[in-house]
């Protein structure tokens, strides 16, 4: 998960930001396939940043979304808001 871990208390509210999208849109929108907890990546590199990861079948542009299934930038947790990196898997499939 990038270049250091994650203290207690800030992985206790990263998973409720995470519980709080696999509430909303797993299960729920097909272009949701998976989502867990890391560092966030630009430019394919991973920076420090804790994020709620959340993998796509397929990345689109904001206005190509309907405006129900549109991934947050960021949860609040407690008064902190988290990123949500959105990162473009394909369709996973159990083998």
């Amino acid at each position: 998960m990038g270049q250091r871990g994650f203290g207690d208390e800030e992985q206790a509210a990263l998973a409720r930001a995470r519980d709080r999208i696999v509430d909303k849109y797993l299960g729920t929108d097909p272009n949701v396939v998976g989502v867990g907890l890391g560092c966030r990546t630009r430019g394919g590199v991973w920076t420090d940043e804790p994020v709620v990861v959340v993998d796509v079948v397929e990345k689109l542009p904001c206005e190509r979304v309907e405006q129900g299934r549109l991934l947050p930038r960021s949860v609040e947790i407690d008064g902190r808001e988290w990123g949500v990196d959105v990162v473009e898997t394909g369709r996973i499939v159990l083998l």
